[in-house]
Parts: structure tokens; sequence; C-alpha cells
């Protein structure tokens, strides 16, 4: 048999998620949410002496809400509470969503095992991964003015896809195979990389429907056209993948080409950049399909006969296939 495949070219531009900084204040979020009131935790743990902290937090894991005034309280229940400012300097913790992470503190550093949602039935994955924040700061009363600036940072990374070369076609789904899901996150604060993600495990297969239609690019043309909406991007626990990587992931399109109503799916192994995706990065990959005949030859040979011989278009795109069928004699000797 004989088949000729479409060809999937794939090519990265990497860019920073914007960063959300608080002083208790509300922001957006990149996925088109945002951290309402109840979904933003707090803490934190009064200095020990120079080098260690108390091991029972001033501020116990808390709800931060707005007064909508303009003002946050840290709320017990629905009561809200005040806290007079500790005689020594105290080392604030934030995280986002407040539900979930359950981080551990110790010390100057905080961390916790995160889970990916689980690989849903109706492919719509994409867009149930949230979106993680999550900071730490170290206040004086005197010297901040009694004040802790929360500059929350994102813990994943951003996939984005856009369509490049390629011919009319509808997007149904993109794959991503062989995801890490799961991981350890670790935040020190005062460190030259403030967030480390280790102790990768259980490798699972994430897909998204997109069902974008994309317009014509010709050979020669360098426009690009974005799919999916914020909602559906992949936000996924950084990590490597492909040479040097301890595994790797494959990208899988589903698309059908305009007027016709067979899907073809195409993958290839994708690259996660020279140090893999790093936290707080917007990864856009920009999908180039070039697609050409899949054709198919069979045939059956009984003694020295050939016959049922079948060309086959099995492609997304209709065609006239026309073949040259060349025959000729061979004797016992194996002389033609």
């Amino acid at each position: 048999m004989l088949k000729l495949t479409v060809i999937l070219t794939i090519s990265l531009i990497i860019g920073c998620i914007k960063n959300c900084s608080y002083c208790f204040s509300l922001g957006r979020l990149d996925k088109a949410a945002c951290i309402n009131d109840g979904n933003i935790g707090i803490t934190a743990y009064q200095k020990a002496d120079d080098s260690s902290y108390e091991t029972e937090p001033y501020i116990p894991a808390s709800v931060l809400q707005s007064d909508g005034k303009g003002k946050w309280q840290i709320m017990d229940g629905e009561t809200p509470r005040t806290y007079l400012w500790a005689p020594k300097d105290l080392m604030f913790w934030s995280w986002a969503p407040k539900d979930g992470l359950n981080p551990a503190f110790h010390g100057a550093s905080a961390s916790f095992t995160y889970t990916m949602p689980a690989p849903s039935d109706d492919k719509k994955d994409a867009e149930a991964m949230p979106d993680l924040l999550f900071t730490g700061t170290l206040a004086n009363s005197r010297t901040d003015k009694g004040k802790a600036d929360l500059h929350l940072e994102h813990a994943l990374a951003a996939l984005r896809f856009e369509i490049g070369k390629t011919n009319d076609c509808t997007i149904e789904t993109i794959s991503l195979k062989g995801l890490c899901s799961q991981a350890t996150f670790t935040y020190t604060y005062g460190a030259g990389e403030t967030i480390a993600w280790s102790e990768f495990s259980v490798l699972k297969d994430y897909a998204q429907t997109f069902g974008d239609t994309v317009t014509e690019h010709l050979i020669d043309d360098e426009k690009v056209q974005t799919i999916g909406t914020d909602a559906k991007t992949f936000m996924v626990i950084p990590q490597s993948s492909g040479e040097g990587a301890g595994n790797t992931i494959t990208l899988e399109v589903v698309y059908r080409l305009k007027g016709s109503s067979t899907p073809v799916t195409v993958s290839k192994a994708l690259d996660a950049g020279s140090s893999g995706w790093k936290a707080g990065y917007t990864y856009t990959y920009t999908l180039s399909i070039l697609n050409g005949l899949d054709i198919e030859i069979d045939d059956k040979v009984e003694d020295i006969v050939k016959k049922d011989l079948q060309i086959s278009n099995v492609g997304g795109r209709d065609a006239y296939i026309r073949a040259l069928v060349v025959g000729y004699w061979v004797n016992t000797a194996g002389d033609i």
C-alpha cells in the first residue's frame, strides 16, 4: 500500500502573559475570568528571628473580599476580621483560586501539588483549565507603612494556536497528547526564579473542540488566523517536550476541508522550546496544513497473476486520479 500524507508544519511564538498586580484590588485574568469575592486566599506568618518563621500563622488561611468601595477585607466566614500589625515582619502569601490548591508554607517558600482537570468526553478540556495565581511578599509595618502589595504571578503556561499556510478548512479539534498532568509547584520568596515545578507525573491526553473556519492562505501569503477564544486557551503545567525531555507531547489536529464531510487527522511531535514551557508565558503555535492527496493502492497477487488493482483517493480533497499501469513478463530465470 502506498500512502501520501498531509504535511503539517509548526512554528512557535513566545510572549508573556500579563501578570496581575494587586494591592487588594480586583483584576482581570487572561481566560476572560475575574478573581471574584471569596476566590482569593491569603495568610501571613510572623518572623521568629532573622532566619525563621513561626509555625502557626499570624493570619490563618482566609478569604479576601471587596467591600465594593475599593477596600479589601479579610473574612472569617461572613464576618470581616481586623488584625493589628505584628511587632515583627510578616510573610504574606496569596493565591487564586482559593479552593483546591491547599498550599503548604515553609518559611520563605510555599508549595502545593496541582493536578490538571481530568479530560472530558465532550472535548472541552481547555475550557475547563483554570488560570492559577500565586505570590509571596515580606512586609514590615514601619518601612512599608502598614501595606503589603501583592503582585500575583501566573503559575501555568498558556498555549494558543493560529493557522498559517493552509487550504480552506474547518479546524474541528486540537489535542495535546502525553501531557504531564500532575506536578509540584514551589514558590520561593527572594529567589532569582521564584516559581519552579518538579515531580512531574501522570501522562494524559487533552482535546478541545474549535469549529473555526479558516480562510485559505496562499503559499506566499504570510497572514495568519487566530483560532479559538481566550476561554479555549490550554493552561498547562510548565514542562518540556521533545529531545532531552522525559516525555514527548504530540499535537493532533482534526480538520475538514471546504466542501468535504470527511475529517482528516494529522499529528506531529510538539516542541516546547529549548528550555521547555515556563510559567507566565503564552506560547502561540502557528500551524500550516498543506493538504495533498492520500492515495492507496491495493491489489491481489495469485501465483503469477495480479488482479483486482484498486487505486483510491482517501484524502480530504476531491481530485481526479490518473494512473499509468505498466506490465511486463518475467521468465522462470527471472529475466524480463
